[in-house]
């Protein structure tokens, strides 16, 4: 595998690094090889380096620049959303993104959550729960939980709502991170105390909040 396509991961073992200079001058055209060369010698983990507080952008950004030669980098993406979409429209409307990753002994518990979103109705703000549809059923009948908790159908629907939502609040979750793509302010919960959580959204306005020490015991609901 490593003979025939360039491999980067996370944390890619040492021996999947290999040149692909030769093979490739041999395969391509000299025109071809040209544009691909400064790529061929830049496989590997995209942590080939110590990192301190940096989050997975800035990593992959450096990695882009450092190793993979490239000159033009940017954590900018340019999207343009389906017409009659508004950025932010409902400022009040806040996304509340009680999924995550496992393990679950790092996130935020529901009941906390739930607290949350009656904090924030009692300041003018509008929470809307938002899980995926296999934790749908379980959130709508969920004791205490008197807020909306839509569901979507597509990723594409559930975009175009995060898009027209004034923030959100989640777990280490995916939903973190689409907001971040899309320029909606994040706010990421991370249970555990850990401040370089590498892994946080970091394409737009975001806030990590841990805390200042965890102690072992039992985790209410």
């Amino acid at each position: 595998m490593r003979k025939k396509y360039l491999l980067i991961c996370q944390n890619a073992p040492a021996h999947w690094h290999f040149d692909l200079s030769d093979t490739m001058s041999n395969k391509h055209p000299p025109q071809v090889f040209s544009a691909l060369s400064r790529l061929l010698d830049s496989g590997g983990s995209i942590r080939y380096r110590d990192y301190s507080d940096e989050s997975v952008v800035d990593i992959t950004l450096d990695y882009m620049q450092t190793r993979m030669n490239l000159s033009r980098v940017t954590r900018h993406v340019a999207l343009k959303p389906p017409d009659g979409l508004e950025h932010r429209r409902h400022r009040q409307r806040i996304v509340i993104s009680p999924d995550s990753a496992w393990p679950l002994k790092k996130d935020w518990s529901p009941r906390a959550f739930l607290h949350l979103c009656k904090a924030l109705s009692s300041q003018g703000y509008d929470p809307k729960i938002v899980v995926a549809p296999s934790n749908h059923d379980r959130w709508l009948q969920m004791t205490g939980n008197t807020f909306d908790t839509p569901v979507f159908d597509s990723i594409g629907e559930l975009a175009a709502f995060i898009y027209e939502s004034g923030a959100i609040v989640a777990n280490d979750s995916g939903n973190g991170h689409l907001a971040s793509f899309l320029g909606i302010p994040a706010v990421t919960i991370y249970r555990k105390r850990n401040p370089r959580f590498h892994w946080r959204p970091d394409w737009g306005p975001v806030a990590v909040v841990c805390p200042r020490i965890t102690l072992p015991g039992p985790r209410g609901p």
